[in-house]
């Protein structure tokens, strides 16, 4: 009975012309909509090496290609920390750019993949929790030309 009556005030709401919110409420019981979109947090330190020699590369800029806001530098020995939020994902996809090719060699510009590891979980809802890789290691190849 108290289903029906609520239909019949929506449909009656609906002919005047009126929308009744009521619609998407937990009035009936039933588990109210969510709007929104899934997301993680993540955490990435590592070092960007030379593919070659293994030593550490400075100058690098390491860029977290989804959300460009996530950048960072690599600094004397190659060492980088990128943050943020992002859509769900096991692997982090990067782009590694050299930026000053006078002082350290040029590199070519390429991309990278970080795997991460699921350290905190989410809320169970839209956070799916916290990922992370703590010793991420990429690798970049002098551009000989």
């Amino acid at each position: 009975m108290k289903y029906r009556w609520i239909r019949l005030c929506q449909w009656l709401l609906g002919v005047l012309g009126i929308s009744a919110s009521i619609s998407s409420c937990d009035l009936l019981g039933i588990m109210s909509v969510e709007y929104g979109q899934p997301n993680m947090d993540y955490s990435v330190k590592g070092k960007v090496v030379d593919a070659k020699g293994g030593g550490g590369v400075a100058g690098i800029e390491v860029c977290h290609i989804s959300y460009g806001s996530q950048v960072d530098t690599t600094g004397v020995d190659g060492s980088f920390e990128i943050s943020g939020n992002t859509d769900p994902t096991e692997k982090l996809h990067v782009r590694l750019k050299d930026t000053d090719p006078a002082k350290d060699g040029n590199y070519k510009s390429t991309e990278a993949n970080i795997q991460l590891k699921k350290v905190k979980d989410g809320n169970g809802h839209w956070f799916e929790g916290t990922f992370e890789n703590s010793d991420a290691v990429l690798k970049v190849e002098e551009d000989n030309q």
